[in-house]
């Protein structure tokens, strides 16, 4: 606890850029399970040594390994769902099928163009469209599915504007750095940190004077 919340979380202070998420402390803090290495420590020492005033040190070890285990093992799962870091999230599903949703948009607007110019004979034509505007309209249903969740719908949207705030920051860096008001390395040093950007925090902590 000390050395997750104290060291991480002072050096995260001193520099904010390199901070790690506080969900990610938890992660760490609650993950550090107690196995091996302290047992085979504990079975090292002599008898002599291992006489702590009538304290068996050997069950106290034992005895934190298997609360450490069965405890924290047990609940490390359900504590990563929580904390959203467990298998894909809600928002990283919702933002595949977004992607999946504007990638058949754009698809079907130059199918109907090529068909217009009579690049496709009408069969062919018919059948990629149904085929497309299936795929639109499942990838809408899960979408539709993701913000009625319970407690899911202001976070997604929020998260989305986050990452819309993020983009726009870094178009508008890179059309600085094509008109020459600002160096290529400045703007993919801004690029790493706002390409990771998943949350007002994160977004904040980018722009925050180092």
């Amino acid at each position: 606890m000390l050395v997750i919340y104290g060291l991480l979380g002072g050096l995260g202070a001193a520099h904010p850029n390199d901070r790690v998420a506080v969900k990610w402390l938890h992660a760490l803090f609650w993950g550090g399970l107690r196995g091996s290495i302290p047992i085979a420590l504990v079975l090292g020492l002599g008898a002599r040594q291992a006489a702590f005033g009538g304290i068996n040190p050997v069950a106290v070890i034992f005895a934190v390994v298997f609360v450490s285990l069965v405890g924290q093992g047990l609940t490390f799962g359900p504590l990563l769902r929580r904390l959203g870091q467990s298998g894909a999230s809600d928002f990283a599903v919702y933002e595949e099928q977004l992607a999946r949703s504007l990638a058949i948009r754009a698809a079907l607007r130059q199918l109907d163009a090529l068909y217009a110019d009579g690049e496709l004979i009408a069969a062919r034509y018919e059948q990629l469209r149904a085929g497309l505007r299936a795929g639109d309209e499942a990838a809408r249903d899960e979408l539709g599915r993701l913000a009625e969740l319970p407690g899911q719908g202001r976070p997604l949207r929020e998260a989305r504007a986050v990452r819309r705030i993020a983009a726009a920051q870094l178009s508008s860096l890179r059309d600085g750095a094509r008109r020459g008001l600002i160096a290529h390395d400045l703007v993919e040093r801004y690029a790493a940190r706002l390409n990771a950007v998943d949350s007002a925090e994160d977004l904040l902590a980018v722009v925050e004077t180092e």
